[in-house]
């Protein structure tokens, strides 16, 4: 279970960096919009990209602490059955 978790974090440690470096292309297209659509159309994008990263960030260090400790790693823990179960 914690190589497995090891691995989904290196992959959501990841997935975070590519966020800020795609969020960090699209400021700029964002700024240089032609028109309200197109600058609306981008920042809905740039705005779910947020959201993500939002997201991650604050499931990462939950896993990061659940990494630590082995015992939080059991079946029988309720808290780390609701870190699975995470949505936010």
């Amino acid at each position: 279970m914690h190589d497995t978790l090891a691995e989904v974090h290196a992959i959501l440690s990841r997935s975070k960096e590519a966020l800020s470096q795609f969020q960090a292309i699209l400021e700029p297209t964002i700024e240089q919009a032609t028109d309200d659509h197109e600058r609306l159309y981008w920042h809905h994008i740039y705005e779910e990209e947020e959201h993500r990263f939002d997201r991650l960030a604050a499931l990462l260090p939950k896993l990061e602490e659940a990494l630590a400790n082995e015992a939080f790693l059991s079946r029988e823990n309720g808290d780390f059955l609701r870190l699975l179960q995470a949505k936010k």
